[in-house]
């Protein structure tokens, strides 16, 4: 699984919300409660969607999950 993280917040993105055109992002510190990703490639995706300018570098993080 796969996490967002903006790290010039130190925060996880843990909602994202796209209405008229514009981008809407909610964010946790805790990492349980952020949006998760099965692919990376889709969490890539929906990196490209949030506004670079709000949170300086966002990086898609691997998180382990317990089986």
């Amino acid at each position: 699984m796969y996490v967002i993280k903006a790290h010039s917040i130190n925060q996880y993105i843990k909602t994202i919300a796209i209405e008229n055109g514009n981008v809407y992002v909610k964010t946790t510190v805790f990492k349980s409660k952020a949006m998760e990703f099965r692919d990376y490639v889709i969490a890539m995706k929906v990196m490209g969607l949030i506004d670079y300018t709000h949170f300086g570098s966002v990086k898609v993080e691997k998180i382990e999950v317990a089986e």
